[in-house]
């Protein structure tokens, strides 16, 4: 990137992104703390009829109330969140395999 795509002449703007990042930067601001974006970075899923969320090849077990309903998927490297809008209604830990 740094010796490619920075340094050659962009399509769109007619100006190296190297350069045009050195007249932009003072005006970037620092991204928010993480617990502030960590609602937005979701999948959304809908809960099956036995209660379970497939995700990313695994299921994680939610109650049976919430079947056919659509959640939010919220994951970590060790955890994955199950989520309605702003309430957290489950955690489990990561699924090592799929299944």
């Amino acid at each position: 990137m740094e010796q490619v795509a920075n340094v050659r002449v962009h399509g769109t703007t007619g100006e190296r992104p190297v350069d045009r990042f050195g007249q932009e930067a003072p005006q970037l601001l620092p991204l928010p703390h993480r617990d502030r974006v960590a609602p937005f970075p979701r999948d959304e899923r809908r809960v099956g009829r036995g209660g379970f969320v497939a995700w990313e090849g695994a299921y994680y077990g939610m109650p049976w109330t919430w079947a056919g309903q659509r959640v939010q998927v919220a994951a970590t490297a060790t955890t994955v969140e199950l989520w309605a809008n702003a309430e957290r209604l489950a955690v489990d830990p990561r699924a090592l395999r799929s299944g």
